[in-house]
């Protein structure tokens, strides 16, 4: 599985944010990955 065939499968589940995000460590980020949406559905 390639990286992008990652990204694809959390765009897919709608787990992939775009917009702006102030992360734990305080840190900025453009994008974040809510992996628990892709883990929801057992079939992926």
């Amino acid at each position: 599985m390639t990286s992008e065939d990652v990204l694809s499968e959390f765009r897919d589940a709608g787990a992939l944010r775009e917009g702006h995000f102030v992360l734990s460590s305080g840190l900025h980020s453009p994008t974040f990955l809510q992996k628990n949406l892709v883990f929801m559905d057992a079939e992926r």
